[in-house]
């Protein structure tokens, strides 16, 4: 018969199954021919027809869908990794979930979105600036708070002197400062003075105390030749200090002299304004030595420009001294000083030397 192929078994009982035919043509048909236990053959139903469509029905295995067109199955149920693939990837979604769920997963690190924190790399820093009572403050918080602006840092950094009213420590103070300074010399202005004469000198009552002034030191700064006229007292520069009335005193003068030949004689005092002046005075009239001796002069007196003229000196070329101190209750206002003279007019030989020292108060 056309279109039609046949296959024997040897028994009835064999199987046909795995056998390999191969069906040609539209209505081909492939029959079995197996023994019939009597000793003849019969032919078995067909194996199959051949239609010339492609398959059709449901996919499986490790592909979803329907025949002809099926897909890979994205489950894998079919597979033999399904299980092991549904467990990794539960574990990855609950990773996921921990770490988006916390705070700050990191450790040691601040998150880009948190307020707390600021990026100062482009500053030229290499870590970040935190606060920790929250973020930085706006310029209005700024103003509050009392900061400086950047503007205001850099405008102070440039100024001269940023401060109007104050000087700057390191500047020095000039001639010219103080002479644009107040010098009205009354008591108790706030001024900027110099010491030593001049229209700028320090005044008494210029700088006060409340419950009483300090002490005051003097010190001579250079030798002084003593030679105004014969008898004539001059000042002894560096040891005189101003007075206002109304105030009280009290003074010490300690005078080294020397004199280049003992033929020259000398006297000492103090000089002041009106008022009541009294004060002790002690000279030497003996050659300086280390034992103790009774002869040193000492007097009181209440007079100013007052000592008995002497008509020699105990020693020459050497240091001799002479020591001033009392109280003085001032009634007008002037300059209370330390004074010498020399017994001999134009003559160069007294000289009041460096170094002596006085106070005041």
């Amino acid at each position: 018969m056309p279109g039609y192929r046949g296959a024997y078994l040897p028994t009835a009982t064999a199987s046909w199954a795995g056998m390999n035919y191969i069906l040609t043509g539209v209505n081909d048909v492939a029959y079995i021919c197996v023994p019939d236990g009597g000793g003849g053959f019969v032919w078995g139903a067909a194996a199959s027809e051949a239609t010339g469509a492609p398959p059709t029905g449901a996919a499986g295995g490790g592909l979803s869908g329907s025949f002809p067109n099926p897909t890979v199955n994205a489950s894998h149920s079919g597979s033999t990794h399904a299980a092991a693939q549904a467990a990794a990837e539960a574990t990855a979604a609950a990773a996921a979930a921990t770490h988006a769920a916390a705070t700050d997963p990191h450790a040691g690190y601040l998150k880009e979105n948190d307020a707390s924190w600021l990026d100062l790399t482009d500053l030229g820093e290499t870590t970040l600036h935190t606060h920790a009572g929250g973020s930085h403050p706006d310029l209005a918080a700024h103003d509050t708070l009392g900061l400086a602006t950047q503007a205001e840092l850099d405008a102070h950094a440039a100024a001269a002197d940023p401060h109007a009213g104050y000087r700057l420590e390191s500047v020095a103070i000039t001639d010219a400062d103080v002479a644009v300074a107040n010098k009205d010399g009354a008591a108790g202005t706030a001024s900027m003075r110099t010491l030593g004469a001049g229209a700028q000198a320090a005044a008494a009552g210029n700088h006060t105390h409340a419950g009483g002034g300090g002490m005051n030191l003097l010190k001579k700064t250079a030798n002084q030749t003593i030679n105004a006229g014969a008898g004539v007292f001059t000042d002894i520069a560096d040891l005189t200090f101003p007075v206002v009335a109304g105030v009280d005193y009290a003074f010490h003068f300690y005078v080294t002299f020397q004199s280049a030949a003992t033929t020259t004689g000398w006297k000492a005092g103090v000089n002041c304004p009106a008022g009541t002046l009294d004060f002790w005075a002690q000279s030497d009239v003996i050659a300086n030595g280390a034992a103790g001796v009774a002869t040193h002069t000492e007097r009181h007196n209440t007079v100013r420009d007052d000592m008995t003229l002497l008509t020699a000196t105990i020693t020459q070329a050497v240091d001799l001294a002479v020591r001033i101190e009392g109280r003085y209750r001032c009634t007008a206002s002037g300059t209370f000083a330390a004074r010498f003279a020399n017994e001999l007019a134009a003559n160069t030989q007294l000289v009041v030397q460096q170094g002596s020292w006085g106070w005041w108060f």
